[in-house]
């Protein structure tokens, strides 16, 4: 069987699961929990996790400047066909602008993010988050996520990208195409109200450690 890409980053060190009661948007703040990976330190969602997370948030504040954005799907066990209940969800990404916080640009910015949210999966292992599409700063337009659980530390998936992104490599799109349902690269659709909606599912697998799933 073989194997898609792994992600960019994948997590191998995390801190303790600590409840902080903070809003699913906040400006940033000095200090923000992260944990190591193979390529530096990344948010810690788990770390951070404010009280009463559901199966949806809203991330960005009322009068957030960009085009609105929901994406939703369900989260299923390495069967591929039962949900998985019990999985937070935690994704963050750039302002419009390409700033994950308004005091630095780029990656400077990425350990301290302030557009960021929490979702936990019910019996229906479905999810859903209402954002904005974020900008682009380096590489193509994406929003990063981590999942975690009982018994499975958090790790880094393969960022939400965007189809039709020019940015995206040609090799990439081939391999996400194989993924079907699973793909990271979501296909947007525009309502009639001008919100851009997607879907996206994903997949755990039998070995928490290996976080990237097979493509078939």
């Amino acid at each position: 069987m073989s194997y898609p890409s792994p992600p960019s980053r994948r997590t191998v060190a995390v801190g303790a699961f600590g409840v902080v009661a903070t809003a699913a948007w906040s400006a940033p703040k000095p200090g923000f929990p992260t944990m190591a990976t193979l390529s530096g330190r990344m948010p810690c969602g788990a770390c951070a996790e404010p009280a009463g997370v559901s199966w949806r948030t809203t991330i960005t504040p009322p009068g957030e400047p960009g085009q609105p954005l929901q994406i939703s799907g369900v989260i299923y066990r390495p069967d591929r066909r039962t949900p998985a209940p019990g999985v937070t969800l935690f994704v963050f990404h750039t302002d419009a602008s390409g700033r994950y916080n308004p005091q630095v640009s780029g990656y400077a910015g990425e350990t301290n993010p302030r557009l960021r949210g929490w979702m936990r999966t019910g019996a229906d292992g479905r999810y859903q988050f209402r954002t904005i599409k974020p900008g682009q700063y380096s590489g193509p337009v994406h929003i990063h996520a981590h999942l975690y659980a009982a018994g499975r530390p958090e790790w880094f998936i393969r960022e939400y990208l965007f189809a039709g992104d020019p940015l995206i490599p040609q090799a990439d799109r081939a391999e996400f195409a194989r993924m079907g349902r699973y793909s990271p690269m979501v296909t947007l659709a525009r309502s009639p109200n001008g919100l851009l909606t997607g879907e996206r599912d994903l997949l755990l697998t039998d070995d928490p450690h290996r976080p990237w799933p097979p493509a078939k």
